[in-house]
């Protein structure tokens, strides 16, 4: 009897709440989105719903404030999330020489295309030692082009964080992968870790609840072009699966001139 209670909160916690929800409440707007995760984590600073077959967070989420911001250095000790399971998770050496996976190389010092590629970025938590090491776990990891994260993707989370500096009730952020079902699915490494098709991320004032959202190919992009990414929250539900919490705007694509004018 008491295993079959047991079973029934387990499924019933599935149906009618988000595990985010209940267990780090304030690293997401209002409610987390909806999405059947194989497992979910909560670190200080972020958490994650993580998918065991591709090994790739569905999506981490954020709470974001200005004294999250410091001068701490990366540390760059990537290393297996210990909250899952190894069997279930990528590795730093899935990304040595994979090659041309996440597109062509430029480069002759690189002998991969893909970088080990943050979905929340360990900058965000340069004022605190553990929250930038548990940064660097896999489990918040895509494998990413490397012009893309280095170029575009960096000059986003560069003006979300001045966003947040200039906006003291902060922001929250939600960030992942996005795989098209009908795209030929790319892996690498030993665990056949997915490559992305493309990437998104939002920001939604912690005030006002409006959001800005960027959707953009998994590719090497001009950071002048970053305005041409911003899409709908729907958009976004249409290509993911996911279910953002029903007060949010899902229809209107964000102003993305008047935005940037916030982020300096």
């Amino acid at each position: 009897m008491k295993k079959l209670l047991a079973l029934a909160l387990m499924y019933s916690l599935s149906v009618f709440a988000n595990p985010i929800d209940i267990t780090c409440p304030k690293l997401t707007y209002k409610s987390a989105p909806i999405v059947n995760a194989d497992q979910y984590v909560c670190h200080q600073q972020y958490a994650i719903a993580y998918s065991w077959a591709t090994r790739d967070p569905i999506y981490t989420t954020e709470f974001l404030t200005k004294d999250h911001t410091g001068n701490l250095p990366r540390t760059n000790d990537f290393q297996v999330d210990p909250v899952i399971e190894p069997h279930h998770s990528a590795t730093p050496n899935d990304y040595k020489n994979s090659k041309t996976a996440c597109g062509p190389i430029t480069s002759a010092k690189r002998t991969s295309s893909c970088d080990q590629g943050h979905m929340t970025p360990d900058q965000d938590f340069s004022a605190c030692d553990i929250c930038v090491h548990q940064s660097f776990f896999m489990s918040n990891m895509v494998p990413q082009n490397y012009q893309n994260n280095e170029i575009i993707w960096k000059y986003m989370e560069i003006h979300i964080r001045g966003y947040v500096a200039n906006n003291l009730a902060g922001a929250y952020i939600i960030t992942g992968p996005v795989f098209y079902p009908n795209a030929t699915r790319i892996t690498i490494g030993k665990n056949q870790v997915w490559v992305p098709d493309a990437l998104f991320k939002i920001m939604i004032d912690a005030k006002t609840g409006k959001s800005i959202a960027f959707m953009m190919p998994n590719s090497k992009q001009d950071t002048k072009a970053l305005g041409n990414f911003v899409v709908s929250l729907d958009d976004i539900e249409k290509a993911t699966g996911l279910k953002f919490d029903v007060s949010l705007d899902k229809k209107t694509k964000a102003d993305y001139q008047a935005w940037l004018l916030q982020t300096k």
